[in-house]
């Protein structure tokens, strides 16, 4: 991947990934074996990488029992303290938003594994506009930069809410399960907007009693 596509076009799999697929089926480990056959999976289901328009990166409000200490006292006041203190808005580089390339609407969003940058590549990141993708954008697969001229740079992703592991029948059944399931942005109380659209930490709102601004409930 050494230049931009246009969204939507296709870039061969290139010999580094193939070269890294061989290595993990002869590795006498079973579980790199497994990741090995699920990337050979999809490497012969979908041919090709391809690209699409993403939103990398989103705000996510900490979960306010992450601020709680084994002292006993501050366990004993914790019901009345917590709600009067303010939590913390962080930026999740692993969350992903993919669009459809002729209309821009959301397709699904993704749980990125693997996602840790040095900080040059976590700007990289969050101002990547669009990834490719191995597999099927509402299921998983992999995802890497449009650029990625190593398999380092190359992530295993699955469907946020349907995590499954790195086995074809399962990313079958996934498949299965959503094909004509809506999607629906904003489905988790301490869900914020995404970097692309909202790069200045939200401010307030932060009270895990309360869901998020951005929260929408189901219905």
């Amino acid at each position: 991947m050494t230049e931009l596509y246009p969204a939507g076009s296709t870039i061969p799999v290139q010999p580094w990934l193939i070269e890294r697929i061989q290595q993990r089926l002869g590795d006498k480990r079973a579980g790199v074996q497994r990741l090995g056959r699920y990337e050979q999976y999809l490497v012969q289901r979908f041919g090709a990488w391809r690209v699409f328009p993403v939103r990398a990166g989103r705000w996510v409000r900490e979960p306010f029992w992450h601020e709680l200490t084994d002292d006993l006292l501050s366990l004993i006041l914790a019901p009345v303290l917590l709600p009067m203190r303010s939590g913390r808005w962080l930026a999740k580089d692993e969350y992903v938003q993919v669009l459809d390339p002729s209309s821009g609407m959301p397709i699904a969003e993704h749980s990125v594994f693997g996602a840790r940058f040095s900080k040059d590549e976590e700007t990289q990141w969050r101002q990547s506009r669009q990834l490719a993708i191995l597999g099927d954008p509402r299921v998983g697969g992999l995802i890497a930069p449009v650029h990625a001229d190593s398999s380092k740079q190359v992530h295993t992703m699955t469907r946020r809410g349907h995590f499954f592991r790195d086995d074809p029948a399962q990313f079958e059944q996934v498949a299965a399960q959503v094909i004509n399931t809506p999607y629906r942005d904003f489905a988790d109380r301490d869900d914020g907007p995404w970097l692309a659209d909202h790069p200045e930490k939200p401010k307030g709102n932060t009270n895990g009693w309360k869901p998020s601004a951005w929260y929408r409930p189901q219905g």
